[in-house]
């Protein structure tokens, strides 16, 4: 009788057994989640968009050595009917790369490409291959190129984000 007992006990349990192994693994995750975010030193590790820090002393931006800067934005405004538009894209001055940019519309068609531009600095206006019609073009990539600054012009990795292109 006292087996049943203890069964029964076991049985009805079991589901709170479950819940708990639930939480234990998700507090598990969670902390091995933090520790992704931070670095060894309980700072913000790099990241394709981060920021750079700045010394206090200097008032310098702290170079990025094992990841680059990627500036993220969702949309890009631009006039209709004329190639010479009024903005310019940056290169992130914790980058220690130059970067080279193009716009593709979302069939792969190339419509600007800048040339290298410094950490820190911005592309010149950007002046477009063709003269686009108004509208909005969906799936817009912006490439970064990225090249040493050894004098070597090493390509380094690239990277891309997919932007909303409104032309006015």
């Amino acid at each position: 009788m006292r087996m049943e007992n203890h069964k029964h006990l076991t049985t009805n349990n079991r589901p709170y057994l479950v819940i708990i192994a639930i939480l234990v693994l998700l507090l598990i995750a969670a902390g091995i989640w933090i520790a992704a975010l931070l670095g060894t030193d309980g700072t913000p590790s790099g990241s394709a968009s981060g920021a750079g820090q700045t010394t206090e002393e200097s008032g310098e931006v702290e170079k990025l050595t094992d990841s680059i800067a990627i500036p993220g934005f969702a949309q890009l405004n631009l006039k209709a009917g004329i190639c010479e538009q009024n903005v310019a894209l940056s290169n992130p001055a914790q980058n220690f790369c130059y970067f080279k940019i193009s716009l593709l519309l979302e069939d792969g068609t190339v419509i600007w490409v800048s040339e290298l531009i410094e950490p820190g600095q911005q592309s010149e206006a950007i002046t477009l291959l063709q003269p686009l019609d108004a509208g909005i073009y969906k799936n817009v990539t912006v490439h970064y190129d990225c090249y040493t600054m050894d004098g070597s012009l090493t390509q380094l990795n690239s990277g891309e984000i997919t932007i909303k292109l409104v032309v006015q």
